[in-house]
């Protein structure tokens, strides 16, 4: 994907994004949910990095940890788990329903190198944190290019 950036002024990165948010959207609501027995969904995922770590920020609430799934594979983090539903009764008349619940599952591409062994994963306060440090990589090596005599 290319990405393009201050072209005329224009920030078009951020309307590349914004777009790509909508018809994420869009397909999101387009998907056969309530023709099937098990709704899927996606929590909002914040993705930042610092110097040592890219941190990765999962909204959650309403889960037990033991019903959250988190794996790294080659360059792929996954996030997945079971948030019930918190319905008092079958036998009621719906006025407002925007909680998702179900399963769910979120796939981060990782760009970087990490180093899979010192991984961690916090959650508090609905909040899933994912730490992941990045691989610390040798220096360069210096040849030593000097003709032959």
């Amino acid at each position: 994907m290319v990405r393009y950036r201050n072209y005329f002024g224009r920030d078009f990165e951020g309307v590349q994004q914004s777009m790509e948010k909508m018809l994420d959207n869009i397909f999101d609501e387009m998907r056969p949910t309530m023709f099937s027995a098990e709704q899927t969904w996606k929590p909002p995922v914040d993705i930042y990095e610092t110097a040592e770590e890219i941190v990765v920020l999962v909204e959650i609430a309403g889960m037990k940890k033991k019903d959250i799934k988190v794996t790294i594979e080659d360059d792929l983090l996954k996030i997945s788990g079971l948030r019930p539903d918190y319905s008092p009764s079958a036998k009621m008349k719906l006025h407002q329903m925007e909680i998702d619940y179900g399963s769910f599952q979120r796939v981060v591409k990782i760009a970087l190198p990490i180093d899979t062994d010192n991984i961690s994963a916090k959650y508090n306060e609905g909040f899933l944190q994912i730490t992941l440090p990045k691989k610390k990589l040798k220096p360069p090596v210096v040849i030593d290019t000097s003709p032959e005599e």
